[in-house]
């Protein structure tokens, strides 16, 4: 029994030697040329590169030309070869670049782009000067054409118009943009500017209209604005829901619907609910932040506790420095010691600790440190092993 469970692990052992040893090889020429030969010794493309890459997705990225000017050198012709040495990607062009994620190529010929994929075929061609990184989830790709950016479909089509100043990359299916004053938008502020920021979604469509001075993260269902120096929200089809008339709103809208405004900034903070009524003015306390799930941070005389959403002081005024909730829980610091506590004031990681790896417990564990030895805390403060903390890290 034995010595047959020793000759089937011999053979797992040379079997996989032997995978390993069919695998391809680039060969150089007294000329500093590489051809590619089979793991028998078959040439299977001519010495015709410069350069080549290691195999990866059983693709390799060669060259057949290497300008070298002065201190700096690139390569022309490039392209890619398959393991059998057929040139899936003909090496004609200037720039060539694997998408990994996207199993695409992305390639520069003069001044046109096209977009392959691994298996050599063609997806689209283009006329921009620019091709950014094709986004995963919805399948766009960033353009540019004289210093205006968009987004292109895979197959080559517009769908958001090559017409920003700056567009930036999606989040949440949305991209903020800033427009050119054109016909259409020529819409001037108070003091002379044209307002022309605003969001667009990956269907093209115009969330927020492009007529504002800055618009930020979308967040709890709604965008802060800004308009003439004053500030306000709207919602994702662009309606405004707060008024934009404040010196100050905080930056995203938070979960239970309370925003922290300032009329104007000789004035006293509040919070404002959906329906723009005044709910409550913080009093008696040096700094007021806005809320973070259902608890917001006040600070009176360098001690810092939490109010509920009727301004009541529901965490007293004891701790050094704290964090917002996030997962029920927030950071808290005492005397040079860190622990965690959740929304009822309940110690839940004992505030004991010289180090927590994190600010905000956004994870489903955090690592704490005591004397440089590491704890591990799941979110009921209950300790876990430290592969159980990598593992969920992972």
């Amino acid at each position: 029994m034995k010595k047959s469970l020793i000759l089937f692990l011999i053979g797992i052992s040379l079997n996989c030697f032997a995978q390993k040893d069919t695998l391809p090889y680039f060969k150089k020429d007294g000329k500093g040329k590489y051809a590619l030969f089979s793991n028998e010794g078959k040439k299977l493309t001519k010495y015709n590169y410069v350069y080549v890459s290691d195999f990866k997705y059983g693709i390799a990225h060669v060259a057949e030309i290497r300008i070298e000017e002065d201190d700096y050198s690139y390569l022309l012709n490039q392209g890619y070869l398959n393991t059998k040495g057929e040139e899936i990607v003909k090496p004609i062009y200037d720039e060539a670049q694997m998408w990994e994620g996207q199993k695409l190529f992305r390639l520069k010929k003069e001044e046109q782009w096209e977009i392959y994929d691994f298996n050599g075929a063609k997806i689209t061609t283009t006329t921009y000067d620019e091709l950014g990184r094709l986004d995963d989830k919805n399948g766009l790709i960033k353009v540019e054409k004289e210093d205006y950016r968009g987004y292109i479909n895979r197959k080559g089509e517009s769908i958001i118009p090559c017409e920003y100043i700056n567009l930036s990359s999606f989040s949440q299916g949305l991209a903020y943009g800033y427009k050119q004053p054109l016909t259409n938008n020529k819409i001037k502020n108070k003091i002379g500017h044209y307002s022309t920021h605003g969001v667009v979604d990956s269907l093209g469509k115009i969330v927020v209209p492009m007529i504002y001075d800055e618009v930020l993260a979308y967040k709890n269902g709604f965008f802060r604005v800004k308009r003439d120096d004053k500030y306000g929200f709207v919602d994702y089809s662009g309606k405004v829901i707060i008024p934009i008339e404040y010196s100050y709103v905080q930056h995203t809208a938070s979960s239970n619907g309370l925003f922290l405004v300032e009329k104007s900034w000789d004035q006293e903070e509040y919070f404002i609910n959906l329906e723009n009524k005044k709910v409550f003015t913080p009093v008696g306390y040096d700094d007021v932040h806005p809320f973070l799930e259902n608890s917001a941070i006040v600070k009176s005389k360098n001690k810092y506790g939490f109010i509920d959403g009727t301004g009541k002081l529901v965490i007293p005024l004891l701790y050094d420095r704290v964090t917002g909730f996030e997962s029920q829980l927030a950071r808290v610091e005492l005397k040079g010691k860190i622990g965690f506590i959740n929304s009822n004031g309940q110690i839940v990681i004992p505030i004991i600790y010289d180090e927590a790896d994190t600010y905000y417990f956004s994870n489903t564990y955090v690592k704490m440190k005591l004397k440089n030895k590491p704890y591990f805390f799941d979110v009921k403060g209950n300790e876990v092993s430290e592969q159980e903390y990598h593992t969920m890290q992972n």
